[in-house]
């Protein structure tokens, strides 16, 4: 073979004087057989050992008919099949530089212009599905830079401006290039880098390749020969562009080193979320993994040209080990003896038990353990050793098990089998722990066995996650198996995540409470589970807090949590004397005294002791507000004697008691609003708070029963509670333990035995069954005997018998009832009233007929005849003075008692008729709902309209004023006022006489007669009261009287008002 530098002579003069080919033959070859017998051994490709032959032939074959079929042979085919052996390319080299020497540029230019071809990666990689394919496609590529390389060393590559002629057969990224003035082997390497850059291999394939087979390029020029067809631009422009890429693998190796923690991260949450071990992100951590070391390996290669350091290969482990250190919390004092609850194991032993177990030696391969050639005597081997097995008691015997099944030998595919049947079918709960100990000291010897009895396990755990199904052996002994490490973390936690999303399936929550029981503690504080760990509480704490899920389930979940995060003393105590300090003695002494000495003393003697109390220091006042308003940080059975101490500091601090009354209220409204399950505790115990309040007399019934009533309707827009309430779900039975509880703990002494009362409580019973009815049925178990015992407690203190419903629609017909039947109670009361007003009334109209006959029979009354009357009704009066005075006197005291039972009851009246008034006001919104929506519409607009006719009343009569301010006789009730002065005797304005058709319509309308017998004069009847005797006179009044002329103008401006009235009413109907 000749010399680069041979070479580099030969091929520099073929461009200008072709040929120069040595040993060429004066007289070549034309014929077929030879020209195509060259291109066929072509086709068969260029090895170290044809060569000669190649070089031979074209010594004395012609190919100049050929020349375009050896070009197209030689790029396509040949080159494409030469192996990666340096001697092969090097004798590639010799047969193009012996073409281009025999034919210069004829064959040089079209040859490059379809080789270049070869080095579209986008081209040869198409048809690879995988990397090893694109890796092998590179590869052969590179085999190609090596040959254009040598080629452009010999000055044998021609310029990229010699190529337009054949600008149809180039590549598409040489295309762009034609007329920039850039060396051809710079625009390939180019190309060849960049493809793919972000995958690594082209960098890695290319770049090692070239340093490998051209260090010289790197070198200094004093340290290497002289490269004859590469000049110093293209070494310096050669040298640039492979330091830019040393740079570039170094940057990406670091941006690598930063992103696969985060990448293993996202893996482990994956892994948790799926259950598998394989998913999409362990796919993307392998391909950044393997991207990695190929930009490693090129780092490795180009950077110590430069001399730019590279750093250490990364160390998957200890990548491992320094995010569970950033996850610790790391310890100031290193000696400190932790809590039970924070500890890993409960005691050394436990911790020996689980970390420290025998070690055994793995058998050698080919070596021969006892019992392991005769089969039968390997048959009772086995036996006898599962016997001991199933009847292990103790750590010791099962560790000199598990050493005695490495040694005798009788491991083997069937032992394995009846091993793992033998776990399975397990029935003694307490030998789990030691079974699992013999599975974790054996898993080198058999690791296929725990492999598939972890499997096993977790098949088993994925089908109770979504039944109703629980099975409490296979959860402990998975529980015993993540002890020992057997049972990977990212399946560990997958199954409590799929728990805790899925709070609502049955067992969930007793299956969650199991593993927190097992191994809450170790996953809580071991490093390598700690902060998944943390993340699994922390969704189950937001879990909690839906509204989907049963108050019995968020106490249980509560309870569970316990487990991991036990209160300290001081919390359970209720009383803490860190944060009381800095308060005074007196105070510490009040909290100490009511928080936990309650109990230890009377009432009376805590009574005093707080009474003498300085009530006017800010501080002990604000302490004893604190300590009546919060009853839940007492015992709950302290409740009642807190209320017994309230109720005796009545007489002296009336407000204090009234301010502690009203935060009270205040804290059971704050508590219906926030409707934290958290505080459910604090809310019963201000419920019993309450009503012991009321056993004690400090408040009202009324006032219990709102409260009572707000536990009921808060938040439903709808008194029939038909709505749905996030403040109150279907499946949320808290607010009927409180009414059980309020109701419970009711008093039923003498003071209930009041009718009112009795229909009151016996409403509120009926509305608050109803209420049950609206929840999800059926019952938890504890909750229906609580409700049947309220019924049962309450019913038998009522008077009337109580029969509870049994559906929805039978309570609500049933509570209609009750409405009804209280309006009725009502109209009875108030028509009795009436009918005694009325029979006074009958008397007295009779009476006044008598008289008005009188009259009439009798002609016009004249002033003297009034005086005479008058005079004679004195004389009657004077008469009678002394039954007058006694009758006064009696009526006196009776009025006197009257008066103060009105007082006394005035304030139960008004709350009387709020609660009416709200009844009246449910059984309104009840014939609402029964209306259909035109009836609806109609009164909607009915209403509309005469509350603007009344407005419009309303603003006519602001602006009137009274010409007098004498009384004037009004008319509420009868065709009658009376004005009262004093003690003298009686005016009422009435009609004195009436005849004709239409007169009694006229009565019924006016209360005075305008044209009476005597024109220009009202007539009106004057009444004057003799004892028990009522006498009556006829006067008429002269119009021009002021106050006749104020009754007429009131009269005429209530007929024009009314005539208004009808009017737009009769108008609205017609429309």
């Amino acid at each position: 073979m000749m010399s680069r530098a041979e070479l580099y002579e030969l091929n520099s003069k073929a461009w200008s004087f072709p040929p120069t080919f040595p040993g060429l033959a004066s007289k070549l070859d034309t014929s077929i057989k030879k020209n195509t017998g060259f291109i066929k051994k072509l086709r068969l490709g260029i090895t170290k050992d044809n060569s000669p032959g190649f070089l031979e032939d074209l010594k004395n074959v012609s190919l100049s008919k050929y020349l375009s079929e050896v070009c197209s042979t030689l790029a396509s085919d040949t080159l494409l099949k030469i192996s990666n052996k340096q001697e092969d390319l090097y004798a590639a080299v010799q047969i193009i530089s012996a073409l281009h020497q025999r034919f210069g540029a004829e064959f040089t230019e079209p040859f490059f212009a379809l080789w270049l071809n070869n080095f579209d990666c986008e081209v040869r990689t198409k048809d690879a599905a995988t990397d090893s394919e694109i890796v092998s496609s590179l590869k052969s590529v590179a085999s190609q830079i090596f040959i254009l390389c040598e080629l452009q060393v010999v000055q044998c590559v021609p310029q990229i401006d010699d190529l337009l002629p054949f600008k149809n057969s180039l590549p598409k990224f040489l295309l762009g290039k034609l007329n920039k003035k850039e060396h051809l082997l710079i625009s390939v390497l180019k190309e060849l880098v960049n493809y793919n850059f972000k995958s690594g291999i082209s960098t890695y394939i290319i770049s090692t390749r070239f340093v490998k087979n051209f260090p010289e390029v790197f070198e200094s020029a004093e340290s290497h020969a002289p490269f004859h067809g590469l000049n110093e631009d293209l070494l310096q422009t050669l040298k640039a562009m492979f330091k830019l890429l040393a740079q570039t693998s170094l940057d990406q190796v670091n941006t690598f080193y930063a992103k696969l923690p985060k990448l293993l991260k996202e893996v482990e949450k994956s892994q948790i979320r799926t259950g598998k071990a394989t998913n999409e992100y362990t796919e993307k951590y392998d391909l950044a993994k393997t991207v990695l070391n190929y930009f490693y390996q090129a780092a490795e290669i180009l950077c110590p040209i430069y001399a730019i350091s590279v750093p250490a290969p990364l160390d998957e482990a200890k990548m491992e080990e320094e995010l569970i250190e950033d996850s610790e919390v790391s310890e100031l004092i290193t000696n400190k003896i932790k809590p039970l609850h924070k500890r890993i194991w409960e005691t050394d032993d436990v911790q020996k038990f689980y970390e420290v177990l025998m070690p055994l030696t793995l058998p050698k391969e080919g070596e021969k353990r006892f019992y392991q050639e005769d089969e039968h005597i390997r048959r009772e081997a086995r036996n006898a050793f599962f016997q001991k097995l199933e009847e292990v008691e103790d750590v010791k015997v099962v560790d000199s098990l598990a050493t005695e099944y490495n040694v005798i030998g009788i491991d083997g595919t069937s032992t394995r089998k009846r091993l793992l049947n033998f776990v399975i079918e397990l029935q003694d709960w307490n030998k789990i722990n030691i079974y699992a100990r013999f599975l974790a000291t054996c898993a080198p010897i058999f690791p296929d066995v725990i492999e598939k009895f972890v499997e096993y396990l977790d098949n088993g755990f994925r089908s109770q996650l979504h039944s109703n199904k629980i099975n409490v052996k296979n959860i402990l002994f998975y529980c015993e198996l993540v002890k020992f490490r057997l049972v990977p973390s990212f399946m560990m936690f997958h199954k409590l995540r799929t728990l805790i999303i899925n709070l609502n399936v049955p067992n969930n929550i007793e299956i969650i409470n199991i593993l927190f029981e097992q191994i809450g503690r170790l996953l809580l504080n071991h490093p390598d589970y700690q902060e998944n760990m943390n993340k699994m509480i922390e969704l189950l704490k937001e879990k909690s807090k839906s509204f989907n899920l049963s108050m019995p389930a968020k106490l249980q979940i509560e309870s569970t949590l316990l487990l991991l995060f036990p209160p300290s003393l001081k919390n359970i105590n209720g009383f803490d004397n860190s944060n009381n300090r800095q308060e005074n003695p007196e105070v510490n002494f009040l909290y100490y005294l009511m928080r936990k000495e309650i109990h230890s003393l009377s009432t009376r003697v805590i009574s005093e002791l707080i009474k003498r109390a300085n009530w006017n220091d800010e501080k002990v006042f604000g302490a004893l507000l604190d300590i009546f308003t919060q009853p839940e940080c007492i015992d709950y059975n302290s409740i009642e004697r807190l209320t017994k101490i309230l109720s005796t500091l009545q007489g002296r601090y009336k407000f204090f008691v009234n301010q502690v009354i009203d935060t009270v209220l205040e804290n059971i409204q704050c508590g219906l609003e926030n409707n934290n399950f958290a505080k459910n505790m604090t809310r019963l115990s201000q419920a019993k708070y309450l009503v012991e309040l009321f056993n004690h007399d400090s408040i009202k019934f009324d006032d219990l029963l709102d409260t009572a009533y707000k536990f009921v309707k808060f938040g439903h827009k709808s008194l029939f509670l038909d709505d749905k309430s996030d403040l109150d779900l279907p499946n949320n039975y808290f607010r009927i333990n409180i009414i059980c509880t309020l109701l419970l703990s009711l008093k039923f002494e003498s003071k209930h035995a009041k009718r009112s009362i009795q229909q009151k409580l016996a409403l509120y019973l009926r509305y608050f069954e109803y209420y049950t009815f609206t929840k999800e049925r059926p019952f938890p178990m504890e909750l229906q005997g609580k409700i049947a015992e309220t019924f049962k407690y309450v019913s038998a203190h009522l008077e009337e018998d109580y029969q509870r419903a049994e559906s929805l629609k039978e309570c609500a017909n049933k509570l209609i009832e009750s409405l009804k039947q209280m309006d009725q109670h009502k109209a009875t009361e108030e028509d009795e009233d009436e009918e005694e007003e009325d029979d006074d009334e009958d008397d007295q109209s009779d009476f006044e007929d008598e008289l008005s006959v009188r009259g009439e029979s009798r002609g016009d009354v004249t002033g003297d005849e009034l005086t005479s009357d008058s005079s004679f009704s004195d004389s009657d009066d004077s008469e009678d003075s002394e039954d007058d005075s006694d009758t006064s006197s009696e009526s006196g005291e009776s009025d006197s008692e009257t008066e103060s039972e009105s007082d006394s009851v005035s304030e139960e009246e008004a709350l009387a008729i709020a609660r009416e008034l709200e009844l009246q006001k449910l059984s309104e919104e009840y014939n609402q709902k029964m209306q259909t929506e035109e009836e609806v519409a109609a009164t909607d607009d009915f209403e509309k309209q005469f509350q603007a006719m009344m407005q419009e009343s309303m603003d006519s009569r602001r602006n009137e004023k009274f010409m007098s301010n004498s009384a004037i006789p009004v008319n509420l009730s009868k065709a009658s006022s009376v004005i009262n002065y004093g003690s003298q005797p009686e005016l009422s304005s009435t009609i004195s006489q009436g005849k004709g058709p239409g007169e009694s319509d006229l009565l019924q309308q006016s209360s005075f007669l305008v044209n009476p017998s005597t024109p220009g004069k009202v007539a009106f009847k004057f009444l004057s009261k003799n004892g028990k005797k009522i006498n009556t006179k006829t006067l008429e009044l002269s119009e021009n009287v002021s106050f006749v002329s104020n009754v007429i103008e009131e009269d005429n401006k209530r007929k024009d008002e009314r005539e208004r009235i009808k009017e737009y009413v009769l108008k609205n109907l017609d429309v």
